[in-house]
């Protein structure tokens, strides 16, 4: 059985829940790759199938430059995060991008309270392999920090 949460954080969590019967642990193994369809958040037809991503490489930061019509130049600069997968729906300026989250990386800070002034410390990650004693339990074991797709 599959549970999948989604957080404020643009993080989607898969939270597992098994019998580990004569198995001392599940988890996803590093380096995996995944197998995953996506959606644009702006239009619910709009659908990409079994997008494979491959959690070993992380593409660098990189610079997106689009340029419109020859007539009319006009530049679009953006940084894209670094990244596991990305891809540019049609229409669109950005980037949309996906990066696998680790169980020892930490979710971005939130925003500063106007009230208080003060930023909350980032809270660490829950995933974690699951164990036997997890029998029968929903195990967050993976994190996607998703950006401009669902």
């Amino acid at each position: 059985l599959i549970n999948i949460t989604h957080t404020t954080m643009v993080v989607f969590i898969l939270d597992v829940k098994a019998d580990l019967e004569k198995v001392a642990s599940l988890a996803i193994a590093a380096g995996s790759t995944l197998c995953v369809s996506v959606r644009n958040p702006l239009n619910d037809y709009e659908i990409r199938e079994k997008i494979v991503i491959d959690t070993s490489e992380l593409e660098p930061e990189e610079e997106d430059i689009t340029v419109h019509h020859p007539g009319r130049v006009l530049d679009t600069h953006d940084r894209v995060p670094p990244h596991h997968f990305a891809l540019k729906w049609p229409d669109e300026k950005k980037k949309s991008t996906i990066r696998v989250l680790n169980g020892t990386e930490a979710l971005p800070e939130k925003k500063s309270s106007k009230k208080k002034g003060k930023q909350e410390a980032p809270a660490s990650l829950p995933t974690r392999e699951m164990v036997a004693d997890d029998s029968g339990n929903f195990v967050p074991i993976l994190a996607l920090e998703c950006e401009g797709l669902e």
